[in-house]
């Protein structure tokens, strides 16, 4: 630690930067009010400033340097901080998206703990043990779903955050990573897996580039192509698939405060618009009950 007799410019010689001849208010990150950008330390509240720490912080921790991440978020910290809190809180981790195996034993959930999203296991009567990591993939972890058996999880990956997930299979015991889609270049929605059809998986997919969305069905055995459903000329997504994998429902998203419910057979790929019958309604999420029965929508009917 600096002390003020030292080489420390900070009132009271507080800093334990990597460069402790930066006072605080020449510390090597951007300064902030707020989320606004980045502004001189002079311009900022004597008791609070805003570091826009980058995404790479471990790149500065080694080098004395600032990261050239574009990637960053503020950190509201008190002038004068150590620096080394800081850090310590922005390597911290996030868990989510769990989803727990048929038996209750296990749950699947996505991690940054070892910098990229990455697929993780825990065992539920063990909140203690160490979570083993599921695969090792070079790109981060997208959207993943577990089969209905429990057998297999169905993720997604893309390449350099380009968001065109490409889906891979791999066993619950991370055995056969198998890239099912290595054809054409998509932007993938959620793999759906249906409770009662444990062979395939349905989702909704576009070119980055186009408006026009395909919904597909894919063996998830693999070396097949995957078959296509249904396709809309409108924005869109696969909400969510019938127990029997028969009925798929779809959101159209024509504007950005326009969505209509479609339901659509898998055998003939027929289309229906089940809601709004008349006017307009923006839809968050639409879900069909586990008896096929009945389907609950989330809208703001036309608020």
């Amino acid at each position: 630690m600096a002390s003020p007799s030292t080489t420390c410019r900070c009132p009271g010689g507080c800093c334990r930067r990597p460069d402790p001849t930066r006072a605080c208010n020449e510390t090597p990150f951007g300064l902030s009010l707020s989320g606004s950008a980045p502004v001189s330390a002079s311009q900022a509240p004597p008791s609070i400033l805003t570091i826009w720490a980058p995404a790479r912080i471990s790149a500065w921790r080694q080098d004395g340097t600032n990261s050239t991440n574009p990637l960053a978020w503020p950190l509201a910290i008190a002038s004068c901080t150590d620096v080394a809190d800081v850090m310590t809180a922005v390597d911290a981790f996030v868990n989510n998206t769990g989803i727990l195996a048929p038996d209750n034993k296990q749950v699947v959930f996505r991690s940054n703990r070892d910098g990229l999203n990455q697929l993780y296991v825990a065992e539920t009567g063990r909140p203690d043990a160490p979570a083993r990591r599921l695969v090792t993939a070079p790109e981060r972890v997208g959207p993943f779903s577990m089969t209905p058996d429990g057998r297999n999880v169905i993720y997604g990956l893309d390449k350099g955050a380009d968001e065109n997930w490409s889906f891979w299979r791999v066993g619950l015991d991370g055995s056969d990573p198998t890239e099912l889609t290595p054809g054409e270049v998509l932007n993938r929605d959620y793999p759906l897996s249906p409770t009662q059809v444990s062979d395939r998986i349905f989702y909704s997919a576009r070119k980055k580039e186009e408006a026009i969305t395909t919904v597909f069905s894919l063996a998830i055995a693999g070396g097949e192509q995957p078959k296509s459903i249904y396709r809309s000329e409108q924005p869109g997504y696969l909400a969510d698939v019938r127990a029997d994998g028969k009925t798929l429902l779809f959101i159209r998203t024509p504007t950005i405060n326009e969505s209509y419910l479609d339901v659509v057979d898998v055998a003939t790929g027929k289309v229906r618009t089940l809601y709004p019958t008349g006017g307009k309604a923006n839809i968050e999420d639409a879900k069909i009950t586990p008896d096929g029965r009945r389907i609950l929508v989330s809208t703001d009917a036309g608020a």
